[in-house]
C-alpha cells in the first residue's frame, strides 16, 4: 500500500480531482511494450565496436537516425521488436576465436587446400548425402510429433 502523495491526480474530465489508477512510479517505468536502457546499451556496445552508424544500421536493419540516437544514449527505451532486432545483429556477428598456442596455415585450413579437385567434389557429394539422410531421419522424426 502507498500513501495517496505517491499518485497524481485527474486535473479535467469527469474524474477531476480523483487519483490516477498506477502510482507515478509505476507510470515513469514506462510501457510494457518496450525494454529499459539498461537491457539494450551492452548490445549496442558489441555492435557499435570498430563499426560506425551506417554499417550498425545495416546489420540490425534499422534506420540510420534510431541508431545515432541509440549511440548517444537519448533514448530511454525502445519497443521490443526493435529490441529483437539488435540482438538478433549482435547475434549474426562473426565469433572471434583466439588460439592459445601457435597457428599455422595447415591448422587454419585443415588441409583441405591441399585436395585435388575431383576430391573436392567427392567430399560435397558426399556431405550432400549425409544431410538427404539427415533430412529424411527428421522427417521421420517429425511425423510422429504431429
Amino acid at each position: 500500500m502507498l500513501p495517496i502523495s505517491e499518485f497524481s491526480f485527474n486535473k479535467t474530465g469527469p474524474r477531476a480531482g480523483k487519483p490516477l489508477s498506477r502510482c507515478r512510479l509505476c507510470r515513469s517505468s514506462g510501457n510494457p511494450k518496450t525494454v529499459p536502457a539498461t537491457v539494450f546499451m551492452p548490445l549496442l556496445e558489441v555492435l557499435f565496436d570498430g563499426r560506425n552508424v551506417a554499417e550498425v544500421s545495416q546489420i540490425v536493419n534499422l534506420d540510420r537516425n534510431l541508431m545515432r540516437d541509440l549511440k548517444n544514449g537519448k533514448r530511454k527505451r525502445i519497443y521490443k521488436n526493435t529490441y529483437l532486432n539488435i540482438k538478433r545483429g549482435a547475434d549474426s556477428l562473426p565469433k572471434i576465436k583466439e588460439s592459445i598456442g601457435p597457428v599455422s596455415n595447415k591448422t587454419k585450413r585443415n588441409g583441405l587446400g591441399k585436395l585435388s579437385y575431383e576430391e573436392r567434389i567427392a567430399l560435397k557429394k558426399l556431405i550432400s548425402e549425409k544431410q538427404i539422410e539427415r533430412y529424411k531421419v527428421d522427417k521421420k522424426l517429425l511425423r510422429h510429433v504431429v
